[in-house]
């Protein structure tokens, strides 16, 4: 075998390798936003549930914990700091518990890279029209 044909190879046999790799380390990166996405849909879906049967309920409490352990197992730090401000007073009855929630929702969408929503906009589509009750 000649000089050139064993560097095509050589290269050829690289290619592949990044390749790979690269393919590898996108797979888990999709499957990290998945888990990311299921975790944050649902800790909303616990707490619209709370909020809405106003529900202290184990199983109620149960699944917003789970969720929420999710989000801080496949959340980037800023994401995690995000909810744990949410955590402190978790409550969307008011108007700094929701605003809390929207920044909470705000830094998933950045880390899953849809962007910046509007505010107004996520407010009225995660409590309605309407101000909080108090």
């Amino acid at each position: 075998m000649d000089a050139a044909a064993l560097i095509a190879l050589a290269v050829g046999f690289g290619g592949v390798l990044l390749g790979a790799v690269l393919t590898r380390r996108n797979d888990r990166g999709s499957r990290a936003d998945q888990l990311l996405a299921e975790a944050a849909n649902d800790a909303v879906r616990a707490i619209a549930y709370v909020a809405a049967s106003n529900s202290t309920d184990a199983e109620a409490q149960t699944h917003y914990a789970s969720a929420v352990s999710r989000v801080a197992m496949h959340a980037t730090p800023s994401v995690v700091a995000a909810w744990r401000s949410f955590q402190d007073d978790a409550t969307t009855e008011t108007t700094e518990g929701r605003t809390r929630m929207v920044a909470a929702i705000q830094a998933t969408r950045a880390q899953l890279g849809h962007g910046s929503a509007s505010d107004a906009d996520l407010h009225v589509l995660l409590f309605g029209p309407g101000g909080p009750r108090r």
